[in-house]
């Protein structure tokens, strides 16, 4: 976990006093570490397919492997 403290501008006056700690105007973020990326081959994704059709929120994409080798996705 990655803890980010954003400190506001404090503008100089003739006292130099600081901002009170209760200000508005000072902010915590928290930001949490990144989640490993699952990492699959195309070969085991396609089993030896040339096709593979992918049902993502109701609707069907067919990835392909082209002659060149590519992979493309369509709807």
């Amino acid at each position: 976990m990655i803890m980010i403290i954003i400190k506001p501008y404090c503008e100089v006056t003739k006292e130099s006093r600081p901002m009170p700690q209760n200000d508005p105007r000072q902010e915590t973020k928290q930001i949490d570490a990144p989640i490993a990326i699952r990492r699959l081959s195309s070969e085991s994704l396609m089993s030896g397919q040339h096709r593979l059709v992918i049902l993502h929120n109701g609707d069907e994409y067919i990835l392909r492997i082209t002659r060149q080798g590519k992979l493309i996705l369509t709807k």
